[in-house]
């Protein structure tokens, strides 16, 4: 694997997209902007994220491009369906925001990141702070 990339579940992506509600919040705030673009943004070419989706049997992969630029690719283990899709991402204040073309119609969506084992994070909506998907990063 290419050490210009980090890789984060693909769980991820469909919950950015669509906010499925998960469990309680977690004890620990949630990450500061400076942390979220020392950890997405130190990448020449971007960081790459393999995500799992918490109310899907999806996994894949969410590649947050240096230019801003995010990349989407995932399958589903139970029905054996997938797909792709591009969008834009961005880091606001404390908050990861990623709309897609085709997920969500190009509306953005912004979430709170939050660090919850060795290398092992949770997505939630900044809205509710409903869970949205897990991931860890590859190095």
């Amino acid at each position: 694997m290419n050490a210009r990339f980090a890789v984060v579940p693909l769980v991820l992506c469909g919950l950015l997209a669509f906010g499925i509600a998960g469990a309680a919040n977690p004890a620990a705030p949630p990450m500061s902007g400076a942390v979220l673009q020392q950890m997405f943004g130190r990448f020449t070419h971007g960081a790459l994220l393999d995500i799992q989706f918490k109310k899907h049997t999806a996994t894949g992969t969410l590649v947050l491009a240096a230019d801003g630029i995010a990349y989407a690719a995932w399958l589903d283990s139970f029905t054996g369906t997938g797909g792709q899709d591009t969008g834009k991402w961005r880091i606001v204040e404390n908050t990861l925001c990623v709309s897609w073309a085709a997920l969500s119609s190009g509306q953005e969506s912004c979430f709170h990141e939050y660090k919850v084992g060795d290398n092992a994070y949770e997505s939630r909506a900044a809205e509710d702070e409903s869970l949205d998907l897990t991931y860890s990063l590859r190095m």
